[in-house]
């Protein structure tokens, strides 16, 4: 009877698309929250802004902006790429529908790779006008090994905690 892994039982095999979609969708849904929290003094800054704009409104419109992104960026940052690179390869979305991500040859994967995965998607998208997701898309479905433009280009691969760990 083959094996999960073929014939070669140390290949190592990408999660399957399902899960990394899922895992994607929640990592996604917990960012958002992230932005939106963030963002809560800035809108405090608008409302008070809209109501009277005046130089010094404005200026603490801008401030609270820039905060706030700068909060989400260095949020976004822990979340995607410090919780992954300390928890073994796993961001919450990705454990909880047990994958991971890997270094190609298996093993632990860097953080200068976890950081362009987590932020090379957002430069190609806004580069592409979001057009980067559907090539991503036909990749992945396409692709033989179930491989990213993403997995390639930070030489990484995603893979089932349970196939992988009985490697």
């Amino acid at each position: 009877m083959p094996t999960p892994w073929g014939k070669n039982k140390n290949a190592i095999v990408s999660a399957p698309f399902s899960r990394r979609l899922l895992s994607s969708v929640f990592d996604f849904s917990i960012c958002l929250l992230l932005l939106v929290v963030s963002l809560v003094p800035s809108l405090i800054a608008f409302l008070v802004w809209a109501n009277g704009p005046t130089t010094a409104n404005t200026v603490a419109l801008f401030v609270f902006l820039f905060l706030g992104g700068s909060l989400f960026f260095a949020v976004s940052l822990l979340y995607l790429v410090l919780v992954p690179y300390l928890k073994g390869g796993s961001s919450l979305g990705q454990a909880f529908l047990g994958t991971k991500v890997v270094a190609r040859n298996g093993g632990k994967a860097s953080f200068s790779a976890l950081l362009a995965r987590a932020y090379l998607p957002l430069v190609l998208s806004v580069m592409t006008i979001g057009l980067y997701y559907v090539v991503e898309l036909f990749i992945l479905l396409s692709s033989e090994r179930k491989e990213s433009f993403l997995d390639a280009v930070s030489s990484t691969r995603v893979v089932a905690i349970e196939a992988y760990t009985r490697r």
